[in-house]
């Protein structure tokens, strides 16, 4: 069954997965993204991005990097790798949480904007 459900994920993410987004990996509900510079100054990409990763499930994560080699792909993540986390996102769609949180950092222009 872990097969498939990966093999299912695996095919999801393939279909829109592009070189502005890479998955690298899962830990449980949370996914672990690179994306481009693009999507990295803008919190209405990262949203996108986001919602996109999580469509399939009721309750997600999604931790976001500029850089693939300080990225995590599983937890636990490494100082280094928490140190360059750009943003998070955590969606649950049974309590209605949609919560966004981003660092600061000079890959981002603007500053990162927090939901209302």
């Amino acid at each position: 069954m872990p097969g498939r459900f990966a093999l299912a994920l695996s095919l999801l993410f393939s279909t829109w997965q592009s070189e502005d987004v890479k998955l690298l990996g899962t830990s449980g509900d949370i996914r672990f993204v690179v994306v481009s510079p693009k999507v990295a100054k803008s919190d209405d990409e990262l949203r996108k991005t986001a919602h996109m990763l999580c469509a399939d499930t009721q309750i997600c994560g999604v931790r976001f990097w500029a850089v693939e080699s300080h990225a995590a792909r599983r937890l636990p993540m490494t100082d280094d790798q928490a140190r360059n986390q750009i943003a998070a996102y955590t969606i649950n769609k049974n309590m209605g949480v949609d919560d966004f949180t981003c660092m600061p950092t000079a890959d981002r222009s603007p500053p990162c904007t927090p939901t209302p």
